[in-house]
């Protein structure tokens, strides 16, 4: 996911919103798409877990989201999952963190 000009936007670019996921396997040089989101998305709060990357809200230019996604490494492939619940209101430009606490994770 994310968003990004082709043109600046002083010179009359519009932003462009992505819904691809790339990733950087171990030893390797350069990026590789891996997979999809359900559809364009910058701006979520993300935390990496044991259990895969999650991210939380986000928007697509048009709409900000309260969904929950996890992301899952799995076969050379990623898998995207919903989690709930949802937040309890559309977010962006928002942040995450995971605390630890006694062996078990929190994610806020």
């Amino acid at each position: 996911g994310g968003s990004n000009f082709h043109l600046s936007p002083w010179q009359g670019g519009e932003k462009h919103w992505k819904d691809e996921v790339y990733v950087l396997e171990p030893g390797a040089h350069a990026w590789r798409e891996a997979g999809r989101l359900p559809g364009p998305r910058a701006y979520a709060g993300a935390v990496s877990t044991e259990n895969g990357m999650c991210i939380f809200g986000g928007s697509d230019g048009k709409h900000c989201y309260d969904d929950c996604l996890r992301l899952c490494w799995k076969d050379g492939t990623v898998s995207v999952e919903t989690l709930s619940p949802r937040l309890p209101a559309p977010c962006a430009f928002t942040s995450a963190a995971l605390l630890v606490v006694s062996g078990n994770w929190l994610v806020g």
